[in-house]
Order: structure tokens, then sequence, then C-alpha cells
């Protein structure tokens, strides 16, 4: 069974990086380390997470 989206989230905040900002569906993640690096999440909690 796939992850899902709210289990990707739940990882990247402990890995250290935060949501900037959230337009709609689409959150931008970055680290305060390497700004330069955005993560893209686009759709809702229970949505399964694709590569």
């Amino acid at each position: 069974m796939p992850r899902k989206l709210r289990q990707l989230r739940a990882d990247l905040l402990q890995a250290g990086r935060s949501p900037v900002r959230k337009t709609g569906s689409h959150e931008i993640w970055k680290h305060s380390l390497v700004p330069s690096v955005e993560v893209n999440l686009a759709a809702p909690d229970g949505a399964d997470a694709h590569r």
C-alpha cells in the first residue's frame, strides 16, 4: 500500500523542512539550510504519495 501525503508531510517536518507557502492544493516546503531546494506537494492528506 502506498504512503499517504499526511505521512510524507510528517516526515518533512521531522527532517527540518517547513511549509513556506500554499496556493490552492499546492504546498511549497523548504529547509532553512538548503533554501534553493523546494518540495512541491499537490494533493489532499488522504491521497497516495507518488514519486
